[in-house]
């Protein structure tokens, strides 16, 4: 879980993940030098709970974060999780069950609830209906160029997945960037169908604030795989 200026939100976020079904995970929360109090907050949180590892990022941004996260983690499987978000208790649980259950999956992803104002940004919340619609590995595969098939804090990956394909920087959104190259090597897909995630749609989410994320940089990215 990386995180950034995340203070309003932060304490919600860690009650929702410490509550999980599944109680034997690590959470490595990586501080990407926040200004706010997000870094005392997960110092508090640590000392109450021994799953809980604090760890600054070596450098600034996203990117850099989620790769230090990455290769310091210890467990199976991998769930992204982003610091303004909110899990259903069974998420972990259900999501490592899935992958136990089905060896030939590298990633699975679940249904999606947005937490917004859906008429104000009816985009958005249209996005999540429609990514809840994905279901088998070819529905990812078929809709890749559509949008990207997954909300970045809503999956669950092999270990050794992540590990042989670190995000990478670059005028780009690093989640659909890591989508893309993972189906285009043949790594298969899947989903629960049970909630995982509670999407929070606000202003300051990197999305909305940070150009990488723009519609443009999207079709630019993806361009170059269709072709």
């Amino acid at each position: 879980m990386p995180v950034f200026n995340a203070e309003p939100w932060l304490r919600e976020t860690l009650a929702s993940i410490l509550c999980q079904t599944l109680p034997n995970f690590e959470l490595i929360a990586v501080d990407d030098a926040s200004s706010d109090g997000s870094y005392e907050i997960l110092q508090s949180a640590a000392a109450g709970d021994h799953r809980i590892q604090v760890l600054r990022s070596p450098e600034k941004g996203i990117v850099a974060a989620l790769n230090y996260g990455v290769s310091q983690s210890r467990g199976l499987y991998i769930a992204r999780m982003d610091a303004d978000d909110l899990m259903p208790p069974e998420r972990l649980e259900l999501q490592a069950d899935f992958l136990e259950c089905h060896s030939d999956v590298a990633v699975v992803t679940g249904h999606v609830a947005y937490l917004g104002d859906a008429e104000k940004n009816a985009g958005y919340a249209r996005y999540v209906d429609w990514l809840n619609t994905i279901q088998s590995s070819a529905d990812f595969v078929c809709r890749q160029f559509i949008e990207s098939p997954v909300a970045h804090p809503s999956v669950m990956v092999r270990r050794e997945v992540m590990l042989a394909n670190p995000y990478r920087n670059g005028d780009f959104p690093e989640d659909y960037d890591l989508w893309l190259r993972l189906l285009a090597q043949g790594l298969r897909f899947g989903s629960v169908p049970a909630p995982v995630l509670q999407w929070r749609d606000h202003g300051a989410r990197a999305s909305r604030t940070d150009s990488r994320y723009d519609i443009e940089k999207f079709y630019t990215h993806k361009a170059s795989y269709l072709a």
